[in-house]
């Protein structure tokens, strides 16, 4: 099946999906129950982009074995119960983000080899357990931050759009490598949810964010595994550093500044900030919601696109992480004192 009729097989399938999610009253971003969802959306979303992308990744992704998809699989019905409220407490997800995404690397044998710290690649190169760690670490909150930025339309999707796109123009034009036919494929699924997505039409849900953030982490590691000689850790650093910092901050934030649980979701994230900002102004949602994922991502594409000039270049790399977590933070203050008001 070519790309092209593969794009037109999704818009269909999502439109059927739609369909039948909202008639059975069956896996809705539901509003009644939840002020973190109902302080963003004016009404309940079908959560079938996940549903779409395992399809897409069971019977039209070639890369992975049968054991390698079951475990794929499982991670995606993990955040599927958590979407369903059948698993609502974060430390028992943790727990078991853990045991799958441990298995997933063994078994596919993914591992960050080398970071340029001298002392922490002795580590990784020599210690197999450490190497494990490591990389399930990098993923954790890879995957969790993901998650987390999944808060407005076209956030999490157009974020991922960019930043496989970037791959591929460094695949190409940087290494000379071919394109992987499945990161095509994932990218054109992408392209088709944000359709929907900007017409608050469908969602990624905890299901589609931890299935697709896995996919892409997996992918950006053995990127550089195959061509570290020609790209810096750091250029996939920067690449994967925005929903890591939402993350790492948020939990910084609320531990210590707020004195708020972790486990508890809160409205005081970055976008949700800037989204309120703009309603303030437009009072329209749906159109405020849009315009903050779109304005975000605007931001990422040009730091992102610094990087691309140099991917080998660890120190301009490592300065365009800090300015990228200067600018968040400078944001976060902003908005928060605009806020406050």
């Amino acid at each position: 099946m070519t790309i092209y009729l593969l794009v037109c097989f999704y818009i269909l399938i999502f439109y059927f999906i739609n369909i039948i999610l909202i008639k059975n009253n069956f896996l809705l971003d539901n509003l009644s129950s939840s002020n973190h969802k109902k302080f963003i959306a004016t009404k309940s979303i079908p959560l079938s982009g996940g549903i779409v992308a395992l399809s897409l990744i069971i019977f039209f992704f070639d890369g992975f074995d049968a054991l390698e998809k079951t475990v794929i699989v499982l991670i995606y019905i993990l955040g599927f119960l958590s979407d369903i409220n059948k698993l609502s407490s974060p430390i028992k997800r943790i727990i078991l983000q853990v045991i799958l995404l441990t298995a997933l690397i063994i078994i596919s044998e993914t591992f960050v080899d080398s970071i340029r710290i001298t002392h922490i690649d002795f580590l990784l190169k020599n210690y197999y357990f450490f190497k494990i760690f490591f990389t399930l670490f990098c993923l954790l909150v890879f995957i969790n931050g993901s998650n987390f930025i999944d808060g407005v339309n076209t956030l999490a999707s157009g974020y991922f759009i960019i930043i496989i796109s970037t791959l591929i123009y460094i695949s190409v034009f940087k290494l000379n490598i071919e394109i992987d036919s499945d990161i095509q494929k994932l990218l054109m699924f992408l392209i088709v949810f944000v359709f929907f997505n900007l017409f608050s039409k469908s969602l990624l849900g905890d299901g589609g964010s931890y299935l697709i953030s896995t996919i892409i982490g997996l992918y950006f590691v053995n990127l550089y595994s195959i061509s570290n000689l020609f790209i810096s850790p750091y250029f996939i650093a920067l690449l994967l550093w925005y929903p890591a910092l939402e993350n790492l901050f948020s939990i910084l934030r609320r531990q210590f500044f707020e004195k708020n649980k972790i486990k508890s979701a809160d409205n005081l994230h970055l976008h949700h900030l800037i989204f309120q900002l703009i309603n303030k102004k437009l009072k329209k949602k749906e159109l405020s919601n849009n315009l903050t994922g779109i304005i975000i991502n605007l931001v990422l594409v040009v730091i992102i696109f610094l990087g691309t000039i140099f991917p080998n270049h660890t120190t301009f790399l490592i300065c365009l992480i800090i300015f990228k977590t200067f600018i968040y933070s400078l944001s976060y203050i902003y908005f928060r004192y605009k806020i406050d008001l």
